[in-house]
């Protein structure tokens, strides 16, 4: 997709989307002088050891609400140094995937919604399921408030425990009741402004997560940006490509990549994920773990170890691994 009015910058001397530039005003990936940057195998096998530096992102799904064959929809998860898990969305579909990493579920108690697209939550019921025979904490859930009470992130998750009441009265006194439970952190929209544009929504361990507002569809959409070690990843959901949301992923530097956005209204996985991973070294996830491992050239999912510290992600982005740069 190609701008048509001719105009490369904004007013304010951004470059605007689909321009062939990146979203930024600074260079974006500058390796750090005497950084030595791990080696892994072409082909990415589920279990291997993520460096204690490192941050990896993986694509559990990348589709649309009209799934193909193999394909899911919307879920990334970013693993750290420290083993920590964070999933950013769980879109239908997505859970296979994330449980063929041969995490054990136990970790992958900590998820972020951007918004409540079906496609960006189907599959919180299989990823709660876990509790008992694999998680016996109770499943995180962060996400917005709503315009009214029933569209908030709270409703969403009592709706959600409601839904498996059966299932959970089933197990009672055969599996700790603990993991039976949703734990939400709503997260108040109204205190974002100009003067306050993000809010610290998670913060332990090292790890901070910062939620911002994107522009989709209604009120109660956000965009994530996580840090750990001097490494940044951001994922915003189905957000727009605009100057709002490319100086959160960074601030105050502001470092994003426009080739890693892709527009929801355009819908292609070719143009902004193979991009993104022609300046990375790819690497082939092992197909017999995956549901998304259709040998179509837009693929949606990868492997890719790149030297950026600071990566965007959208809802049909790419996947990579992260090692301690800095970005200028």
């Amino acid at each position: 997709m190609q701008r048509q009015d001719g105009k490369i910058t904004t007013s304010g001397g951004w470059p605007l989307p689909f321009t062939g530039h990146p979203m930024v005003t600074d260079p974006v990936i500058v390796k750090s002088q005497g950084v030595e940057l791990q080696k892994y195998p072409e082909i990415f096998r589920p279990g291997e050891v993520l460096g204690t530096n490192e941050i990896r992102v993986t694509c559990a799904g990348s589709g649309n609400p009209m799934l193909r064959r193999g394909q899911a929809a919307a879920s990334w998860l970013v693993e750290v140094g420290t083993g920590d898990c964070f999933i950013f969305d769980v879109g239908g579909g997505s859970v296979q995937n994330l449980f063929s990493l041969e995490i054990h579920p136990s970790r992958l108690d900590k998820l972020f919604v951007t918004h409540g697209h079906l496609d960006h939550i189907g599959d919180l019921l299989p990823l709660f399921d876990a509790m008992g025979w694999a998680r016996n904490t109770p499943l995180q859930v962060w996400g917005a408030s709503g315009k009214t009470r029933k569209l908030g992130v709270t409703a969403m998750c009592r709706a959600f425990e409601a839904a498996a009441a059966w299932h959970i009265e089933s197990k009672k006194g055969l599996v700790p009741s603990t993991g039976a439970m949703i734990t939400d952190h709503e997260i108040d929209y109204s205190v974002f402004s100009a003067d306050h544009p993000e809010e610290l929504v998670y913060d332990h361990n090292g790890v901070k997560v910062y939620a911002f507002p994107v522009m989709h569809c209604i009120y109660g959409a956000l965009g994530y940006r996580l840090e750990w070690n001097g490494l940044t990843v951001s994922f915003h959901g189905d957000g727009e490509p605009n100057e709002f949301e490319a100086r959160r992923v960074h601030p105050p530097m502001s470092s994003c990549t426009r080739d890693s956005w892709t527009p929801p209204h355009s819908r292609r996985r070719t143009g902004s994920a193979s991009k993104w991973l022609s300046a990375c070294s790819q690497r082939t996830p092992l197909p017999t773990c995956w549901a998304n491992s259709s040998r179509s050239p837009d693929r949606d999912w990868a492997s890719a170890t790149t030297t950026s510290s600071t990566t965007t992600l959208s809802s049909h982005s790419s996947t990579g691994l992260l090692a301690p740069t800095t970005a200028q």
